[in-house]
């Protein structure tokens, strides 16, 4: 079995790591998410309590739902909320309405999502790109495997009903 890129990551010099991340933050978009990381890193590392006990640096992760630190030994079943879905171009929201794609683009780009979220709507509850997650689960990192990612629990503002999904989009069982 091949590795993946984030054991491939894992098991590289950590000069080599370094290196790496510091030509991708020649992109200012890679740049203000690495210094994003970065800072949530450090506020997870010093945690609310200075009594506690310092986790060692492997113990802190960044989430691949939700995009944030967590300590894995805090990791907690519904810690992480996060969509499942995709967000997709609110063609009726009031964000676009003056945009002509041919003198500014394209909407559709990953820029315009991060910084126009209220110009799209979640694929997965037709929530506007702001709202936080419809579903729960625990914070999933880069290093676990699909397989073993667990089941998520879906999030009815409405209601204290859960209904169960898994991460894969298959309903539970």
């Amino acid at each position: 079995m091949s590795q993946t890129v984030a054991e491939r990551i894992m098991a590289a010099p950590e000069a080599t790591v370094k290196a790496i991340l510091v030509a991708l933050c020649e992109e200012s978009r890679v740049e203000k998410r690495v210094k994003r990381h970065l800072d949530d890193i450090l506020k997870a590392s010093i945690g609310d309590n200075s009594r506690k006990r310092k986790a060692p640096d492997d113990d802190i992760r960044i989430c691949i739902r939700c995009n944030t630190a967590f300590k894995e030994s805090e990791n907690v079943n519904l810690g992480c909320r996060f969509h499942d879905g995709d967000l997709e171009e609110d063609w009726d929201s009031d964000r676009w309405a003056d945009h002509d794609e041919r003198c500014h683009g394209p909407i559709d780009t990953e820029e315009n999502r991060e910084e126009f979220p209220e110009g799209f709507i979640w694929s997965c509850c037709e929530e506007d790109g702001t709202e936080p997650g419809c579903k729960r689960g625990r914070h999933i990192d880069g290093l676990t495997r699909p397989e073993k990612r667990e089941k998520y629990i879906d999030v009815d503002e409405n209601s204290s009903a859960f209904s169960e999904g898994s991460s894969d989009g298959d309903e539970a069982e």
